[in-house]
């Protein structure tokens, strides 16, 4: 996925799920009043998890390693990406501690996703605590990371059950906490849909596309009740046309990972046949046509089409095997673990350790250290997600390369 957009839609999935049992908050949200949520379920949670956590550990260490000066905006960025993905991989502990090393604006947005994960986990304490820290002052101040943060910080108290005024957010962000705040109930559906045609009838390109990913949070909720699933459907088809083509990509991708997850393998091969089609209309570089096809190629695997998804994956490696020069080289790790993570959904793990091992190799191309340490980071975080354990060889070349990070960066 485009790495924005898919931040966006892991951070949908992980709260639609995390705010199973909430479900009046929608209502109350759409009349613009107070939230009171009590008796959540509270979950144990991890505090480390062997190899993955070894692996975000490692990624921590590596982005910490670029300098704040001049290179702030990308060391951020890669530290937010570290500390998502122990959020993902359920090690709040590992990821708070990860956010405290982040020196912008993302710390906060880091500790608002922390917030509302121990929220909807049921402990309050640690709930508040993140909540203080998510609104510590960073000295910087821009409309759209404001709003970035401050909506974590909303969706944080609605699930603590305090009082939250949603009136200074934009409608661009208070679409998007309306779908996330979404705990299952059909009626928040029907009470809110209205409002979102509206919100889309603005012809705004921010307010639609976040509309079109709340209704696909409600898909992903409301999936079981099939007059409100294909109502659903229907509004995301009618309104995507002023999307482009990528985001209508990731679009099918979410909506084919929610059919995916209840089990309605016709549903999600309906999306992955829109999704290939795309892929055949469209031209599209060699990383993007290798990047798609490792997509697709995992979604057929997820949806039970596990002969087509082989074929797919390998001849995307193929691809890369043969035309992977085109690549730049900054580009090519990346490539290279969405194909790594489309081998592991067809269940080849030897040949996914294989490609991350490529990958490792091919981030050595650049002789700039950050873009080196952007790579390294990007592949500790894929193989711990997908669960591929390093060995005794990739620990090393992780160690050394760490160690070689310099001038010039």
């Amino acid at each position: 996925m485009n790495k924005n957009i898919c931040v966006l839609f892991a951070v949908i999935l992980i709260y639609a799920a995390i705010i199973i049992g909430a479900a009046s908050a929608l209502d109350t949200i759409c009349q613009g009043q107070s939230v009171d949520i009590t008796d959540i379920v509270r979950t144990e949670i991890p505090v480390s998890d062997g190899y993955k956590s070894r692996l975000l550990s490692e990624a921590s260490e590596i982005a910490g390693k670029i300098p704040v000066e001049p290179h702030v905006k990308d060391r951020s960025r890669v530290q937010a990406m570290v500390a998502e993905s122990a959020l993902e991989l359920n090690l709040p502990e590992q990821s708070g501690q990860i956010a405290g090393e982040i020196v912008n604006w993302r710390r906060n947005f880091c500790y608002g996703d922390l917030a509302a994960f121990y929220a909807g986990r049921g402990d309050k304490i640690m709930a508040r605590i993140m909540l203080e820290k998510a609104q510590q002052p960073t000295g910087e101040s821009q409309q759209w990371r404001d709003e970035e943060v401050r909506t974590r910080i909303i969706r944080a108290k609605l699930l603590l059950g305090d009082k939250s005024d949603l009136s200074d957010l934009s409608e661009e962000y208070r679409v998007l906490l309306a779908g996330l705040e979404n705990g299952g109930n059909i009626n928040s559906w029907e009470n809110c849909k209205d409002w979102l045609e509206k919100a889309i009838a603005t012809g705004e390109f921010g307010i639609i596309k976040n509309s079109l990913m709340t209704y696909i949070t409600f898909l992903d909720n409301e999936y079981g009740n099939e007059p409100v699933r294909e109502e659903i459907k229907a509004a995301i088809y009618k309104r995507w046309d002023s999307m482009p083509i990528i985001v209508r990509n990731d679009m099918l991708e979410a909506m084919a990972t929610a059919a995916i997850k209840a089990e309605d393998h016709i549903g999600a091969d309906e999306c992955i046949k829109r999704f290939q089609e795309h892929i055949e209309k469209y031209p599209w570089n060699t990383e993007e046509a290798i990047t798609l096809n490792a997509r697709v190629a995992s979604l057929r695997s997820r949806a039970g089409q596990r002969s087509r998804a082989t074929e797919q994956t390998e001849k995307a490696w193929q691809k890369f095997i043969s035309d992977g020069e085109e690549i730049v080289n900054i580009y090519r790790a990346e490539v290279l673990c969405e194909l790594a993570e489309a081998f592991v959904c067809v269940g080849d793990q030897k040949q996914a350790l294989a490609i991350y091992k490529r990958a490792i190799t091919e981030s050595l191309d650049n002789p700039n250290s950050r873009p080196r340490a952007e790579d390294l980071a990007l592949i500790c975080c894929s193989m711990a997600k997908n669960e591929v354990e390093p060995d005794a060889q990739i620990w090393q070349r992780i160690k050394d390369i760490k160690e070689g990070l310099n001038n010039p960066w």
